[in-house]
């Protein structure tokens, strides 16, 4: 195929030679290095600028070859024979009538390397013979083509130059094509003709030369040329070619390229007679080539160099619309799922004795070339005109292989026997070279996928009601929804956004098993299943799948868990499959719950009372604990030194009931709870707070003196790690001591009562209610007497006696400082009393020592 597209070089690819002509002279090209050129062997030592004796091949297709056989060469100067390419030289000619880049002067070049130079200013006189064989039935065979072509590939000025050649047949050379720059003295370029036409000379007879006019020449049914000859006063240059018409598919590329020769020609010999002509005067003659086997109208024309378009169209827009038999906008739509057969008919028409053969392939696979099992052929009779025949594709031939996509398709009609290499996964015959025949691509209507569509619901049920329905739901949680087919590789194949309405469609679809699956996630074609999970937002889950309408093997709702994946085969009959169908649910939403009790006491929470469901109702008995230890749910959990929650099967509600002696925060615990469709919340949590708590306390004061009451000897043994802390009262302060009592102290002078509060804080926080101590703050009151314990009459007598004191307040006194004027200093025992409790009486002792005192009296 790439040596068949580099031999396109070797023709002309425009000029005023017209289409027709263009595209059916293969000029020899003589330089290996030279673009595009398919020279594969030469003599040794030969090259570009050493041209010699010798035979010269090339390889025009994988299955043309063009040998040519240079012989007799003799050169002057002692130089050899140069390679020449047209245009190089600004009064050139031959690169404007066969161009080989379609650019105009002074950039126009013809086809690389085609000319043959004699030496400078020297001459070159030679034999040429030229063979063309087809590789047919794996023999190369020799194609007998229309004659040779000798042009003048530059310019011939008139100090001596020319080019001449003769022809061993017997018609005369005649004028295929000459170009005029309009000059006055065009006509003294001049063409001899001698020997009854066989032998021509082309040259100037007029200083300087050079006119601007050049001739191509044709030896009408020559395959060798003797004596042919130039003469350069400095380089004259010749080119030589010959007539090989092909017709040729235009199918992109890949598929190869089919060549069909066209062995008949239309064509009025000239001849005027021997003599001296100028060129611009002399009739050229018409020349075109037919085919004698084809399919629809007598239109066929040579291609030239191949060219493979997307479309395959490029013969419906070059040249003659040769490709016209078949219109594939009319041909019916063809789907992988093809119900019935592909049938193709087409007009052929065989001129000839011998039978032909249609053949016809239809890329099903998409694999870019033509296979083996890809075609069918019919036999055409010999002598047929413009016959219907028939290719029928089973529903059988293409089922299991056909695939979405262009369906490119070539049909070809030739005597010539193909065989195809059954090594190979292409068909040999889909892109050989034939004798005869005709080949037309096309590009069918491409071909169809199945659709596979259907919808995401917002379904709470999931299916429980033998269908997934609802509101469509393009998103959740303004997180937009995609629809992904998956093939058995786990690859994504295609994948489409879920609609406003909540609608996907999955297009153009290949036979198959699939997966489809809807995620929140965006990802490319040619991810993986694991890219797809559904990845829904927390409070959204799967609720259900449907298998839809034509789902091979699969009805109904799907059994199991949803995941937002179903299994999807595609059906036959040209169906497609729909209802595939989704259901999302948004859960209910728990949300946590807490709550205070005292020691000792249960509580009940209502727990389902500010949890919340979008689209259904809470299920009140389908509230679950979550028990830490095993992560089980449950409906009454026991919490290792704290307590019991147990779940009313009714109500929803939990209660907790805390062990005897436990205080402080308890551990979380988590609960679901279902709606009713069944969907389970995520999980809250509880948690309760159970408060230590005391006893009331009294104590009572005096006046302006603290007191300090031990507050947690009455509040029992839960209080024991607790700390304390304290409010002031209205007519005094607390303070906390380090171990837990509490000091109060009353304003001054104030008596009466008052109260201040406390409260037990556990070691992780929880506070009590607050407990009350009443304080009585009393005025002191005390009562003195003094008893003698004897008498004394005289100085120096010792007089003890007891002083009683007691309390007749409601305080204890404490520190009783007892003293008196009459007793002798130091002699009071005690001198204080410690403590003196209310309603109490204590006694001290004292003496006195009696004095004589002098008593003076005056009247």
């Amino acid at each position: 195929i790439q040596i068949f597209t580099n031999a396109s070089a070797q023709y002309a690819i425009g000029g005023t030679a017209g289409e027709n002509l263009v595209n059916s002279v293969y000029w020899l090209t003589w330089d290996q290095t030279a673009t595009g050129s398919t020279l594969i062997s030469q003599p040794a030592g030969a090259s570009g600028s050493n041209l010699i004796n010798g035979t010269y091949v090339w390889q025009f297709s994988p299955t043309v070859r063009i040998t040519a056989i240079i012989s007799n060469l003799q050169t002057t100067l002692g130089t050899s024979m140069l390679v020449y390419t047209p245009g190089s030289y600004f009064g050139d000619g031959l690169d404007l009538i066969y161009s080989g880049n379609n650019l105009p002067k002074p950039d126009s070049r013809g086809v690389p390397a085609s000319g043959i130079s004699a030496p400078y200013g020297g001459t070159a006189t030679f034999d040429i013979d030229v063979k063309v064989t087809i590789l047919i039935n794996n023999v190369y065979t020799d194609v007998v083509y229309p004659g040779m072509i000798i042009a003048d590939a530059e310019s011939i000025d008139a100090g001596g130059e020319y080019i001449s050649g003769t022809t061993p047949n017997s018609i005369a050379w005649q004028l295929l094509n000459k170009r005029s720059q309009g000059n006055a003295a065009d006509d003294h370029y001049k063409l001899d003709l001698t020997d009854n036409g066989r032998s021509f000379k082309l040259y100037a007879d007029l200083l300087p030369g050079n006119f601007g006019v050049q001739a191509v020449m044709f030896a009408h049914g020559a395959r060798e040329l003797d004596n042919v000859s130039m003469k350069g006063s400095g380089l004259t240059a010749m080119a030589i070619g010959f007539v090989l018409p092909f017709d040729l598919g235009d199918d992109p590329e890949g598929y190869g390229t089919a060549g069909q020769y066209m062995e008949q020609f239309q064509i009025t010999d000239y001849f005027a007679g021997d003599g001296t002509y100028a060129v611009i005067d002399y009739n050229t003659t018409p020349l075109i080539a037919k085919a004698t086997v084809f399919m629809g109208a007598d239109n066929v024309d040579p291609d030239g160099q191949p060219v493979g378009t997307e479309n395959a169209n490029n013969d419906n827009i070059t040249g003659n619309d040769d490709e016209n038999t078949l219109n594939p906008a009319t041909r019916p739509d063809v789907k992988v799922n093809q119900a019935g057969s592909i049938v193709v008919t087409l007009p052929v028409t065989n001129k000839k004795n011998t039978p032909a053969r249609l053949y016809g392939w239809l890329d099903f696979n998409q694999d870019g070339v033509f296979n083996a099992d890809e075609q069918l052929n019919v036999n055409v009779p010999a002598n047929t005109n413009n016959q219907i025949f028939t290719l029928t594709y089973t529903n059988s031939f293409f089922a299991g292989k056909i695939k979405t996509g262009p369906l490119y398709t070539r049909f070809r009609v030739t005597t010539s026997t193909l065989i195809d290499n059954i090594g190979t996964p292409i068909d040999e015959r889909s892109l050989s070279f034939t004798a005869d025949g005709e080949t037309e691509d096309y590009r069918f209507k491409d071909i169809l996928g199945i659709n596979i569509s259907g919808s995401v619901f917002n379904d709470g049920n999931g299916g429980l009601d033998g269908v997934i329905s609802g509101d469509g739901l393009p998103a959740v949680s303004e997180q937009p929804l995609y629809a992904y087919l998956v093939d058995n590789t786990n690859t994504i194949i295609t994948k489409a956004p879920v609609d406003g309405e909540g609608k996907y469609a999955l297009a153009n679809i290949n036979n198959g098993t699939y997966r489809v699956a809807i995620s929140t996630n965006d990802v490319a074609a040619g991810g993986t299943l694991a890219d797809v999970s559904p990845n829904l937002p927390d409070n959204w889950n799967p609720s259900g799948e449907a298998y839809g309408t034509n789902n091979t093997g699969n009805t109904g709702i799907e059994a199991g868990k949803p995941n937002l994946q179903i299994q999807v085969t595609t059906p036959g009959n040209s169906l497609n499959v729909s209802g595939v169908n989704f259901g999302i649910n948004q859960i209910p939403v728990a949300v946590a719950d807490a709550g205070s009790t005292n020691i000792g006491t249960a509580i009940t929470l209502n727990l389902p009372g500010n949890d919340t469901d979008a689209d259904g109702t809470l299920n009140l008995n389908q509230v679950l604990l979550i028990d830490p230890a095993d992560n089980v749910k449950k409906t009454s959990v026991t919490i290792a030194g704290q307590g019991t929650y147990t779940v009313n099967a009714t109500t929803g509600r939990v209660t907790f009931t805390p062990l005897a002696t436990f205080t402080g925060k308890t551990v979380p615990l988590a609960y679901t709870i279902k709606d009713n469709f069944g969907s389970e919340s995520v999980s809250a949590l509880i948690t309760i707070d159970v408060k230590p708590a005391g006893m009331s306390d009294t104590d009572i004061t005096a006046v302006g003196t603290p007191v300090t009451t031990t507050v947690k000897d009455n509040d029992g043994a839960a209080a024991a790690p607790a700390t304390v802390t304290a409010t002031a009262g209205t007519h005094g302060t607390t303070t906390v001591n380090d171990n837990g009592t509490v000091t109060y102290t009353p304003n001054p002078g104030y008596t009466g009562t008052d109260t201040y509060t406390y409260a037990l804080i556990t070691p992780d926080g929880v506070v009590s209610d607050p407990i009350t101590v009443t304080i009585t703050i009393n005025q002191p009151s005390i009562v003195l007497r003094k008893v003698a314990a004897n008498g004394g009459n005289k100085a120096g007598d010792v007089i003890n006696y007891n002083l009683a004191i007691t309390n007749t307040g409601l305080v204890t006194l404490t520190n009783v400082v007892v003293t008196d004027a009459g007793a002798d200093a130091g002699s009071i025992t005690p001198a204080s009393i410690a403590t003196l409790a209310a309603g109490t009486s204590a006694t001290v002792t004292a003496k006195h020592i009696a004095i004589i005192m002098r008593i003076d009296w005056w009247l």
